[in-house]
């Protein structure tokens, strides 16, 4: 019985033993897995520190590019305001020169035609001695400076009384008389009672002027602005020039290589110039050299 008891308790320590190994053995085995999971940790966060100093790297490197396109874009935006405001200035001082340059283009073209109208007055042939022509039965023959001048007479109520200047008749024929109103700067037109006008002056002059040089000059009030704001007073005049001048060469009969066509602008107002309406200023001025 006893040796029974000793076995017994000889085959629970063996077993006892048993376990205690087999415990032992598994305890080691989760140790190895557990180091094994540490070691893949530690290598992600390694991992991950890496990516993210490269990250922020990256981010410090977008911000200095960025600084930098903002530097630059402040030189492109100052060398621009620098340029555009070299340009204006550029632009305004040409834009004064043109302004001379026209200016002086107006009185060259003035001085001309007044030299043209003294060499032909110097160079033509007496009436007199011309054949062609025959002095009318009506003709007035009025001193002028010990010399014999013949002055036509103009009936028209409504005109002013034509003024006679270095063996010249010169007449002022308000827009009003003339022209169809209100005044279309692009084309002017005649008006029928304008048109009737110029033809009984033109009949009157031609008799007393029959070679003569026959100068239509336009003049406006003021200053003529386009749709851009720009100044084209003398453009406006030379045009009513131009369409009185074609009405006498083509209506009238006065031959064409007579005429001569000039726009004035509003160099020569005879009167202040005024801000509202048709005014004397706005008119077409006839010189006829008399014969």
């Amino acid at each position: 019985m006893e040796k029974m008891l000793l076995f017994l308790v000889t085959v629970r320590k063996i077993c006892l033993v048993a376990i205690a190994g087999g415990l032992l053995l598994t305890a080691g085995c989760a140790s190895e897995v557990l180091k094994g999971q540490v070691d893949a940790s530690r290598a992600a966060q390694d991992e991950l520190a890496q990516e993210l100093a490269a990250t922020r790297e990256h981010v410090r490197q977008q911000d200095a590019r960025n600084e930098e396109l903002v530097r630059v874009q402040a030189e492109l935006e100052g060398q621009i305001q620098n340029v555009v405001a070299s340009l204006r200035k550029e632009t305004e001082e040409l834009s004064r020169e043109r302004d001379l340059l026209l200016q002086e283009r107006d009185t060259l073209a003035q001085e001309r035609d007044l030299l043209a109208l003294r060499y032909e007055e110097a160079t033509a042939p007496s009436v007199i001695r011309n054949a062609a022509w025959e002095r009318p039965a009506d003709l007035t023959i009025v001193p002028n400076n010990s010399e014999k001048r013949f002055r036509p007479v103009i009936e028209d109520p409504e005109l002013l009384p034509p003024r006679f200047e270095e063996g010249k008749i010169i007449l002022e024929i308000s827009d009003g008389l003339l022209f169809s109103q209100p005044l279309r700067h692009e084309s002017p037109e005649l008006s029928e009672q304008g048109k009737a006008r110029l033809l009984r002056i033109a009949n009157e002059l031609r008799r007393y002027s029959p070679t003569g040089t026959w100068r239509v000059e336009g003049h406006v009030n003021g200053p003529v602005s386009d749709a851009s704001g720009n100044d084209r007073a003398i453009d406006v005049s030379l045009r009513k020039s131009a369409a009185a001048v074609n009405f006498l060469a083509v209506e009238c009969g006065v031959p064409s290589n007579r005429l001569e066509i000039a726009g004035c602008g509003c160099a020569h107002n005879v009167i202040a110039r005024s801000t509202s309406g048709v005014c004397r200023n706005d008119r077409i001025e006839l010189i006829v050299e008399l014969q």
